[in-house]
Formats: structure tokens, C-alpha cells, sequence
């Protein structure tokens, strides 16, 4: 059970890697901008999707 309330209480990190990364990445594939640093695009997206939801975690909110 505390495993289940962990995994709930990390939702906005999960989102941000499950829900966020594909959607930056179709955007940016659409869009043909250059991906920054060199990385893949897959790279830039999970790393991005994954920030946005560590700082929704860590703040408790997105806004």
C-alpha cells in the first residue's frame, strides 16, 4: 500500500514523463526546430517532460 502512495504522490512527475515528453516531441518534430545541445529528440523531450513534472512534484502545483 505505501508503494501505491508513493507512486500516486510522484502523479505530476509521472504525467510530465507519460504525458509531456511525447507531446514536446511532436511538437518540435512538427515545428522542425533544431533540438538544443546536440541531443536526440527523444533525449530533449524526456528531459524537459521530466523537469516540468519534478517541479510540479516538488512545488505541489503546476501553475
Amino acid at each position: 500500500m505505501k508503494i501505491v502512495a508513493a507512486a500516486f504522490k510522484l502523479g505530476p512527475f509521472w504525467f510530465g514523463l507519460a504525458f509531456l515528453a511525447p507531446l514536446i516531441m511532436a511538437v518540435w518534430q512538427r515545428a522542425a526546430w533544431p533540438v538544443p545541445f546536440s541531443l536526440s529528440l527523444l533525449t530533449f523531450a524526456l528531459i524537459t517532460g521530466g523537469t516540468l513534472g519534478a517541479i510540479a512534484t516538488w512545488r505541489g502545483r503546476w501553475i
